[in-house]
């Protein structure tokens, strides 16, 4: 049984990185978001307001069963991280 490693990205918007001996990494953009002020004095919190102040690289190792079906394996932020997983 064969997977469609290009339609698999398509459907979850990801982007394939290297292949895996239980399947295959992909990766994805991640907002990375801030935004609490907090009173150095006092230590009271005193905006709540969320932005966004870049963003990241997130690593799904993505295992591919006998059967075709793919299972999200684990999730990293590290590529080196997510080729290290053994089976």
């Amino acid at each position: 049984m064969t997977i469609n490693i290009k339609q698999h990205c398509k459907t979850f918007n990801e982007k394939f990185v290297c292949n895996h001996p239980i399947g295959f990494i992909t990766s994805k953009k991640s907002d990375v978001m801030a935004g609490m002020k907090v009173n150095a004095v006092t230590g009271e919190i005193t905006d709540y307001k969320i932005r966004k102040i870049g963003t990241k690289y997130i690593y799904f190792l993505n295992k591919v069963h006998s059967d075709g079906d793919v299972q999200l394996y684990g999730q990293f932020t590290n590529l080196e991280q997510a080729i290290n997983v053994n089976n």
